[in-house]
């Protein structure tokens, strides 16, 4: 069984090649010599949502270095990035001159694209102790870093305080899951209506991701092979059905059933990354100040949990005729502490980049979260964040331990026997060896 990107690859790269694409791109070097202020150009960026807003919102500050520049922030959905970036790769033709990517979707692009992006290695090269190691990584191919990383997204626990309160429950007493659970009892005790923990059962694998992510591990090793299936991923699947077996989940299966579930106080906690502070801020603003973040829960006392949801990077295709002056934008956007920390205030699109972190902003209590310091605790997760070693294959094989979550949570299935079917089938979709 062929993976299913390079399928799809071949298909359009057929279709390309008999239109004439698939034309070598000639890439100019980027300098590190300031372009002149009175350049006359205009740019164009993909991004969507509270991204596409963000960068809107730098652009008054990059207009003042580059008065004569029209900037373009098109709203372009996640789906139809990918779609486009893959069409537009194929053919050199039809891609912006910024790009936004979400850092584990980046990774399937260099290697079937060597030549698609923009080497930044000349002007970002000396930046790789400024930004999240985490995120860097995954931006980088063969040594050379083709991607930027904008917002880091270190993942925590959301909890409400007042049913917390109501049970009489410390948040700071949960330090591993065993903690947890015994919390959550006591929380659907005395909040009836309320079960502890969300989950999406079968069309999602988010929170699996961050447990796997927390204990240092994930669908890969740093050499490329299959690890589904080792005591990390027994460890987190056993977790789960523990928790569905003891009545403590709520199937959210899908953002918008998790939104309304969580703004109809149906639930008592969500795991996710920094940026759902912003979507409970934008969503439910009814319900400022009882809100708190706590540490993801270990396994072991401890252990390192800190772990990563979503974020993103910008990118620059080859095929721009603008490389200096997209490299310019990226760089006032992303190299900023200001535009950063102002991203991270309006959108909560918190910072890949470090320095962003001693802005006195960090040190303010959030009113929402009944005045938390909670930039600062987020902040303090990010140098640690455990690596990923995500690859071309990622997404492929994150279909198949999907499937065996499924099987698990909704159809009684054993979670070793499914993982192992898992990580067979990874083998053979891919060809990679399963690690011993």
């Amino acid at each position: 069984m062929k993976k299913i990107f390079s399928i799809v690859l071949l298909i359009i790269s057929m279709l390309m090649t008999a239109c004439g694409g698939n034309k070598t791109q000639e890439v100019q070097e980027l300098s590190t010599e300031v372009l002149p202020k009175d350049t006359v150009a205009e740019l164009r960026i993909w991004s969507w949502d509270v991204a596409a807003k963000g960068l809107r919102d730098t652009v008054e500050s990059f207009n003042k270095i580059y008065p004569n520049v029209k900037v373009i922030v098109e709203e372009v959905g996640t789906g139809d990035t990918y779609q486009k970036l893959t069409i537009g790769l194929n053919s050199n033709t039809g891609l912006p001159d910024i790009v936004t990517v979400e850092t584990d979707a980046f990774v399937k692009y260099p290697p079937n694209f060597p030549n698609g992006f923009v080497d930044l290695t000349p002007v970002a090269g000396n930046l790789r102790e400024d930004f999240d190691p985490s995120k860097w990584e995954l931006g980088s191919f063969e040594g050379h870093i083709l991607a930027l990383p904008w917002d880091s997204a270190p993942g925590a626990m959301f909890y409400r305080r007042d049913m917390f309160a109501k049970a009489g429950i410390d948040p700071q007493s949960i330090v591993t899951w065993d903690d947890f659970i015994e919390a959550g009892k006591a929380v659907q005790a005395a909040n009836p209506e309320v079960k502890m923990f969300p989950i999406n059962y079968a069309k999602g694998a988010y929170v699996h991701n961050m447990i796997m992510n927390s204990q240092g591990s994930g669908t890969f090793n740093e050499k490329g092979e299959i690890i589904v299936g080792n005591e990390e991923s027994l460890r987190s699947f056993n977790l789960q059905k523990k928790m569905l077996d003891e009545g403590l989940t709520y199937n959210a299966d899908s953002w918008n059933t998790l939104v309304i579930a969580t703004k109809n106080s149906e639930v008592a906690t969500v795991a996710y990354g920094g940026w759902w502070g912003g979507t409970l801020k934008d969503q439910m603003p009814e319900q400022s100040g009882k809100w708190g973040v706590i540490p993801f829960p270990a396994f072991t006392e401890g252990q390192n949990t800190a772990n990563y949801v979503g974020g993103a990077s910008l990118a620059i295709p080859s095929q721009s005729k603008n490389h200096q002056l997209a490299w310019e934008f990226i760089k006032n956007a992303l190299v900023n502490k200001e535009n950063q920390v102002m991203m991270y205030k309006k959108y909560d699109l918190f910072p890949a980049y470090l320095p962003s972190f001693k802005d006195e902003y960090f040190e303010l209590g959030d009113p929402y979260f009944a005045g938390q310091k909670v930039g600062r605790f987020l902040s303090d997760i990010v140098p640690n964040i455990n690596k990923n070693y995500s690859n071309e294959d990622s997404s492929e094989a994150g279909d198949y331990v999907l499937a065996a979550q499924a099987a698990v949570l909704t159809g009684s299935k054993d979670p070793k026997t499914e993982l192992e079917k898992a990580a067979k089938a990874i083998s053979e979709a891919t060809g990679r060896v399963i690690a011993k």
